[in-house]
């Protein structure tokens, strides 16, 4: 059984091209977001959602939510049905805002998988 791995908000700035699932709802998702992630409300998470959007060598996901809580429940739902690392970000969408990080707000609409699928 993979464990859960996490990554402090500062490293995460450093990543690029990472693939970020952020799993709270789509009205949280709207007001406030991680340029670039994706949002698959946990309610919705499937393996094979995260197995569309990874790309080939892709070796870790990472999961987003308000505050880490979400996230790490994510993580245990798909920690055996994926091949990638699954890293929560500690602190999740509130811990990136008081760390500085770049973040869309109120835009009313980002990228979620949900509708794209439905």
């Amino acid at each position: 059984m993979k464990s859960e791995n996490t990554i402090h908000v500062q490293t995460f700035g450093s990543l690029n091209d990472a693939l970020v699932i952020d799993v709270r709802t789509p009205v949280e998702y709207a007001q406030q977001f991680l340029a670039g992630s994706r949002n698959i409300p946990l309610a919705e998470l499937r393996a094979d959602h995260v197995k569309v959007l990874a790309l080939e060598g892709q070796d870790s996901v990472y999961l987003l939510c308000g505050t880490g809580m979400r996230a790490s429940k994510a993580a245990a739902q798909l920690r055996d049905l994926l091949p990638q690392a699954l890293v929560v970000i500690e602190g999740g969408i509130e811990a990136m805002e008081a760390a500085g990080h770049e973040l869309v707000k109120g835009a009313g609409r980002g990228r979620t998988l949900f509708c794209e699928y439905h």
